[in-house]
């Protein structure tokens, strides 16, 4: 990297760290022996402004909160009384990942992701009857419950995996994970195609935190959904890495609201910021559902002699409303061909995502 790329970097940071707390996201993975305690990343400390109090309240998209004891160890902060609970309620294992966001108050809201890349189930949906099967178990109830504990748990998964995927598309998130040869092309993982109630439109928007978007290419090629057009230049953008997360949620009208992590867990301070001293971009208005053009479709490697076309498919929108709100973004800069110079400048209002039992915002 380039002295004046490091330098701007460091600028970002800078401006990162000067937001409210609020408004800063981090992902957390499941890594080492965690269950029973965990280490908060030295990472999340530092672009705090707040200091972790000793007690915290985990809250879910469903709205269920979790009280977590926090104590310093040799300087460092960790997760004790109340983790393991959490980690056994959420059925947390290695290579699952939690999204945390401080939310004031000493709350931080949640998403739990498991190590596909796809939301935890339990902690969208709401079910009023697990409360009551906590509540009511008793030692002899244990030993008979133990026993069909599989079973149980596969039929429970089932129910809650139904009532998840018939959630409005706009509530549900994908965490992709950059790996492979991902820099020109990327393939939609499968697991977010079946959760998907729509169809995946043959274009799309992806829209950063501080409201910059950029159109995004989506071709069908043997059975598979692939990021095209457009792909090549929003990884260039942002820097993405080997081991780098992009997560993902649809936001409506061919929109997908998207959070950058690198690989320790740090969101991506580009995509966030706004840069005073930038120029704002002209905008390019254009219908998202738009077949893609053929022209700057980049082959996807394959036996297979023939190339990706793109195949516009039908997405039916969504009316989902949050707090009475319809879930609807502002106007935003539109990115045809994005460059590591240029930055928006627009609100940096949050936006609202939880469901409606939830006040997580996103």
């Amino acid at each position: 990297m380039c002295t004046s790329c490091e330098s701007c970097k460091l600028r970002d940071e800078d401006l990162y760290r000067n937001l409210d707390d609020e408004k800063k996201h981090f992902l957390v993975l499941m890594l080492g022996d965690f269950r029973d305690a965990m280490i908060i990343p030295e990472e999340l400390v530092r672009r705090l402004k707040v200091e972790i109090p000793g007690e915290i309240q985990l809250e879910t998209r469903n709205g269920s909160s979790h009280t977590i004891l926090v104590a310093k160890n040799q300087e460092k902060r960790v997760f004790t009384v109340g983790w393991c609970d959490f980690v056994e309620i959420y059925d947390l294992h290695v290579g699952d990942s939690v999204i945390l966001q401080y939310n004031g108050n000493s709350k931080f809201n949640a998403i739990i992701f498991d190590n596909l890349g796809r939301e935890k189930a339990l902690s969208v949906v709401v079910d009023p009857y697990i409360s009551q099967v906590r509540n009511r178990r008793s030692d002899t109830h244990e030993i008979g419950y133990a026993k069909n504990m599989d079973a149980h748990c596969r039929r429970y998964k089932s129910h809650l995996e139904y009532h998840y995927m018939n959630l409005d598309d706009v509530n549900k998130y994908l965490s992709m994970l950059m790996m492979g040869d991902f820099q020109h092309e990327m393939i939609i993982p499968e697991e977010f195609v079946q959760r998907f109630k729509g169809e995946i439109p043959g274009e799309f928007i992806l829209e950063t935190q501080n409201r910059c978007s950029y159109i995004i290419g989506v071709a069908k090629h043997q059975e598979k959904l692939v990021l095209t057009a457009g792909w090549r230049e929003f990884v260039q953008t942002f820097r993405l890495q080997m081991g780098d997360t992009v997560v993902f949620r649809y936001n409506g009208n061919s929109k997908f609201s998207v959070m950058i992590f690198d690989e320790l867990g740090c969101e991506n301070a580009l995509s966030v910021t706004v840069d005073p001293f930038l120029a704002p971009v002209q905008e390019r208005h254009t219908n998202a559902t738009e077949t893609v053009n053929r022209s700057n479709i980049h082959p996807v490697e394959s036996t297979n002699t023939s190339h990706v076309l793109p195949q516009p498919m039908e997405m039916q929108p969504s009316t989902s409303t949050v707090n009475r709100l319809p879930m609807e973004s502002p106007p935003t800069e539109i990115h045809q061909h994005p460059q590591m110079d240029k930055s928006c400048q627009v609100s940096m209002a949050p936006i609202i995502i939880s469901s409606e039992s939830s006040g997580l915002r996103f």
